[in-house]
């Protein structure tokens, strides 16, 4: 079980991914900007960062920089629709078209045992 902090702009694909991550067992916040992230940065430890492909790579970067700066050790999962990763420096990229409710898991199951199988 992961604390994990969903980061994105649509409200629907943020609550999708929310609901089958709780199936599986993860505590799960939401964040719709960098104020948000610092919020929940502040409450809770986090294990794993999920940056959603609707932010732009300027704001994933904003994401991460806010995040590492709070802990070094959270894991972050670059979700992306390009054919590179919008954060080289992420612990693992998934792209968004393969980012299904049992792609999504496998990778957060990789991230949160530190698993050199997470798809990078």
């Amino acid at each position: 079980m992961a604390d994990i902090l969903n980061v994105g702009l649509d409200s629907a694909l943020l609550t999708n991914r929310r609901v089958n991550l709780e199936r599986a067992g993860h505590r799960v916040a939401q964040a719709h900007d960098v104020r948000q992230v610092l919020a929940a940065c502040e409450r809770k430890s986090l294990d794993i960062v999920i940056l959603c492909n609707t932010l732009t790579e300027s704001e994933k970067m904003r994401v991460a920089d806010v995040v590492r700066r709070f802990s070094a050790d959270v894991m972050l999962l670059d979700l992306h629709n390009g054919t590179r990763p919008d954060l080289p420096y992420a612990d693992a990229h998934l792209h968004a078209l393969e980012s299904r409710p049992k792609e999504l898991l496998l990778a957060v199951d990789a991230l949160t045992h530190n698993s050199k199988t997470a798809p990078k």
